[in-house]
């Protein structure tokens, strides 16, 4: 059975809402378009990596996640609600251990670091 637009549309999530309990309750985060991605890459290339491609230095992951999130939190007209300096600065400053949960929520929901060599070579494996 082929699927229709609509059907597939259904079944992509655009947002995914994460409860935030240090902050009293819930964000939501929207999926990037094509052009969020390439601007949020292009935007962490200017940190240094190690072989594994992560950022050297803590500094540059905070303020990598900081931007990642304010790419991503929306309010509930689906306008971006940490986009701005003020928030950004919130965002790179607030305890990891809150921020991590909605950074690893971003990643998942926008596929962030699977490849294409990546998904087949999960495909031959099962």
């Amino acid at each position: 059975m082929s699927l229709t637009f609509e059907q597939l549309k259904a079944s992509k999530p655009m947002s995914v809402t994460v409860e935030v309990p240090d902050w009293g309750g819930q964000v939501t985060l929207k999926k990037w378009s094509a052009m969020d991605k390439l601007r949020f890459l292009e935007y962490q290339e200017k940190f240094e990596k190690n072989a594994d491609n992560q950022i050297v230095h803590t500094k540059d992951a905070m303020d990598a996640s900081a931007e990642m999130l304010a790419m991503s939190i929306i309010d509930i007209e689906g306008n971006l609600a940490f986009d701005s300096d003020d928030a950004r600065e919130f965002l790179r400053t607030e305890d990891p251990r809150i921020v991590q949960p909605l950074v690893d929520a971003v990643i998942t929901l926008n596929r962030l670091g699977v490849t294409l060599e990546g998904d087949l070579d999960s495909a031959k494996k099962n």
